[in-house]
């Protein structure tokens, strides 16, 4: 029982207690007050009957004694008179029963009024004559107390009620901080470090909300700390400290996770800058003007990247530039390549130096550009040696220029996950220690999904948006599942819908085309249809509580207005199935919606689902956005997993992660899993979970 309540039931039972007392003492008062009034009555009645029939007792005129008697009794309130004359011959006598129609009974047994009995001497001079015996009827003193009890009860009732009101109101507003820090401490046990504010007047709730609020910061404080320390950690071996952008490293880590993921897309450009001549530059302006350089050119090489989704932007060496624009077209990858160029180029306007050093008549100085792009079904392993070709065309010119290149098509491309058979040998230990693994219909999946079919390959972005809104109407997608295991026993924690496409008996993966959904911007139509398909399945399953599925959402959906709200009406609509349901957003998203992801965490989680962050850590950002989102999970990037078994550097920050999750109650996934050791090295770690084709390949849902 709260406090609250407690000082409440208190608080009505002295109150009962107090009006009860009061109504008892003024019934009992006013009892004894109506018991003198019956004996004076019958005591002065007496003496007056007495001295009014003493002449007629002596004179024995019996019949004006009655007649006497009749008129006091027939008008007044009398249970009976008695006159008795002095040889104790009764008189006259004259009796009444109670009649009390009106006084409830229990009350009448209650009160029990004593009724006095008034005496009287006949007297004749000093001789008595007799003796007259009166008791007063206590009908109209049950009536009268009946009455004022009623009346007492009625006033106190009403009296208590407002005092009860006002007291309750009045504990509700002073015990109101107590609510606070309760409400303060439930939000700390969800890692929400608020502060109380304003303080309470009253000096004891004062201190503790003062204490609570000391508590909560210095949580906070060593929240932040943790969340520092692993940005820096990760800035000490990705960042590039003259530019602020990526390393070598970076990019290296991230450009080979991407094309290692076996959902991933592999349609693509890698555009590469080269600033020739940049040692000559610093010999003869200084270092820092080369270094003064260096960051306007990688503000710019940013700036132009920013709106592609997933991009990875680095400085790769000392004079080199690199970026990776997952999923664009090549229109949009050349429009990109002549934008960052032209703006590259116009730094000579602001740049002294640089304008001096490119007019100069024998100058050595030349802005080079290097692009290679790699449609879906393309052979995305030559990116980097095609990008690189590219860059060396441009600079053979002998002048600043760009130039492109486009990788070939592969006929028979097998699908990515061909990289598990590699460790077969391996891993036949592991496998069999795993639940709901289909490692026996591996075969069987890799024949179902072998990549894009080659007649496929060439079709124009028409076609494309033929076959995507057809599948659309036809119901042309397909549910495919990928368990998620928990690391200390290989149970599944929950499935992740992975989405295929049916094209003319052809099962497409989504990574070859959904690239093409983004590009016609048909991801909304495509998210609102998947996730109304999949609640449609999941209401005809009769295990849908036992089962719990992720679903991943488009950056540009949730960009989108009025998805979010949308998204959040329809979970709060299906009922139970919606605790089944856990809604995946990419870590760019944070950084291109903030609001809206922080509207879908808040509005999933209070109807019923719940959300998780994938590809964490890809981003190059801070972290502390996990102390502001009520996430479920996080899945940490491919790029940190894959050579976790040999990087001290990847070990340490998912170590480093790990704690941090678990100090928000965010329970943390790895995926890509694809061999024993990466699967071993979590499970030391204490991961929660993680997914990967050695784990389980993707099944028909």
């Amino acid at each position: 029982m709260t406090l609250y309540r407690q000082i409440s039931l208190l608080t009505v039972v002295l109150i009962v207690v107090l009006l009860t007392g009061s109504l008892v003492v003024s019934v009992l008062n006013s009892r004894h007050y109506f018991e003198k009034q019956l004996y004076s009555h019958a005591r002065d009645t007496a003496t007056t009957l007495g001295v009014s029939i003493s002449q007629y007792v002596q004179q024995e005129d019996w019949t004006k004694v009655n007649s006497m008697v009749d008129a006091i009794f027939d008008h007044g309130s009398y249970r009976s008179i008695v006159v008795v004359s002095q040889n104790q011959q009764t008189v006259a006598d004259r009796q009444s029963s109670l009649r009390l129609a009106v006084v409830p009974a229990w009350f009448v047994r209650l009160i029990d009024l004593e009724v006095p009995v008034g005496e009287s001497l006949v007297m004749n001079g000093w001789q008595q004559q007799g003796r007259v015996r009166i008791e007063s009827h206590p009908e109209y003193a049950y009536l009268d107390l009946w009455t004022n009890a009623q009346q007492a009860f009625f006033w106190f009732f009403a009296v208590g009620i407002m005092t009860l009101g006002l007291l309750l109101y009045l504990m509700q507003f002073i015990l109101r901080p107590l609510k606070a820090v309760e409400a303060q401490a439930a939000a700390i046990c969800n890692k929400d470090f608020s502060f109380q504010q304003p303080l309470p007047r009253t000096r004891e709730l004062r201190r503790t909300v003062q204490a609570m609020n000391r508590m909560a910061y210095q949580l906070k404080v060593t929240f932040d700390e943790q969340v520092m320390l692993i940005d820096q950690v990760r800035e000490q071996n990705y960042k590039d400290f003259v530019t602020g952008l990526g390393n070598d490293l970076f990019f290296t880590s991230r450009y080979q996770g991407h094309l290692e993921a076996p959902e991933e897309s592999t349609s693509g450009a890698v555009l590469i800058l080269r600033i020739n001549g940049l040692s000559q530059y610093n010999e003869v302006y200084g270092r820092a003007a080369g270094d003064q350089l260096l960051r306007q050119v990688s503000k710019y090489w940013q700036k132009n990247f920013n709106d592609v989704q997933g991009n990875v932007i680095a400085r790769r060496s000392g004079a080199d530039f690199i970026a990776w624009l997952p999923n664009v077209s090549a229109e949009n990858a050349e429009a990109h390549l002549h934008a960052a160029y032209d703006s590259i180029i116009r730094l000579s306007t602001v740049i002294k130096p640089l304008t001096n050093a490119l007019e100069a008549s024998e100058s050595s100085i030349h802005i080079n550009m290097g692009l290679a792009y790699c449609d879906v079904g393309g052979n995305e392993s030559e990116l980097l040696s095609e990008a690189d070709l590219a860059l060396r065309q441009s600079q053979n010119k002998g002048q600043s220029g760009v130039s492109h290149s486009r990788c070939g098509k592969r006929q028979n491309r097998q699908n990515k996950s061909s990289v598990v058979e590699t460790d077969n040998a391996e891993t036949d230990n592991v496998r069999s220690s795993i639940v709901e693994s289909p490692i026996h219909e591996s075969d069987q999946i890799q024949a179902e999904i072998p990549g894009v079919p080659f007649h496929l390959l060439n079709l124009s972005i028409g076609h494309w948006q033929n076959i995507l809104q057809e599948a659309l109407v036809t119901d042309g997608l397909i549910f495919y599942s990928q368990p998620i295991l928990r690391c200390q026993d290989s149970v599944v924690i929950y499935h992740e819908v992975l989405l295929r496409l049916e094209i003319s008996g052809d099962i497409i993966r989504a990574g070859d085309f959904i690239p093409y959904v983004e590009r016609l911007g048909l991801s909304e139509v495509y998210d609102r249809h998947i996730i109304e398909k999949l609640l449609r399945q999941l209401q005809g399953e009769n295990t849908v509580c036992n089962r719990s599925y992720c679903v991943n959402l488009s950056p540009q959906s949730i960009l989108m207005s009025g998805f979010v709200e949308w998204l959040i009406l329809v979970v709060r609509d299906s009922g139970d199935i919606a605790q089944s349901l856990i809604f995946e957003v990419s870590e760019c998203s944070l950084v291109m919606a903030t609001a809206q992801v922080q509207a879908l965490a808040v509005g999933l989680k209070v109807a019923g689902a719940r959300m998780s962050v994938d590809h964490f850590g890809g981003a190059k950002q801070c972290l502390s956005y996990l102390g502001d989102l009520p996430l479920y999970s996080i899945k940490v990037d491919h790029s940190y997993i894959r050579d976790i078994g040999s990087n001290r550097d990847h070990q340490l920050y998912v170590q480093s992660l790990l704690r941090v999750a678990h100090s928000r109650d965010i329970i943390m996934t790895a995926e890509s899993v694809e061999m024993s050791l990466q699967w071993e090295m979590l499970k030391d770690f204490g991961v929660d979970g993680a997914q990967g084709h050695f784990l389980g390949l993707p099944t028909p849902l």
